[in-house]
């Protein structure tokens, strides 16, 4: 026989007692139902090569429910890029090569809400051994 045939009713009032410390909780604010920030890195995609002899890269970052005050801080190879807090980031004199983004959210008080997959890009520049022809 099942918990819920028994005719003491236990198994069933567990389960409205649950439901009704839930409710009292999302009523006193206890749960909170906001979504989580979300950052990421939209431009270059993973994996893309980019032609550049001048090293420039234009970075886009996507934000979602952020709170007021959170600014992003972009990463590049591990280093940590000073931030305009916008959603485009243009890096120049980058060194031909591979190179890994990675985005932080960051909340007014500087701690970090959210963090993006790392996004690796290969950065070609033109050389006498390797020229880059126009078709």
């Amino acid at each position: 026989m099942s918990p819920r045939n028994h005719r003491d009713g236990s198994a069933g009032s567990s389960t409205r007692l649950c439901r009704l410390a839930l409710a009292s909780a999302l009523a006193l604010g206890a749960v909170p139902w906001a979504q989580a920030a979300e950052v990421a890195i939209t431009q270059p995609t993973n994996e893309q090569t980019i032609h550049s002899n001048l090293g420039e890269v234009m970075v886009s970052v996507q934000v979602s429910d952020a709170a007021p005050g959170s600014r992003v801080r972009l990463s590049v190879d591990g280093r940590a890029l000073p931030s305009d807090g916008g959603s485009m980031i243009a890096l120049r004199g980058l060194d031909r090569g591979t190179h890994v983004l990675k985005a932080e959210l960051l909340a007014a008080d500087g701690q970090v809400v959210a963090t993006s997959p790392p996004v690796t890009f290969y950065l070609w520049h033109a050389s006498s051994r390797n020229p880059h022809r126009a078709k």
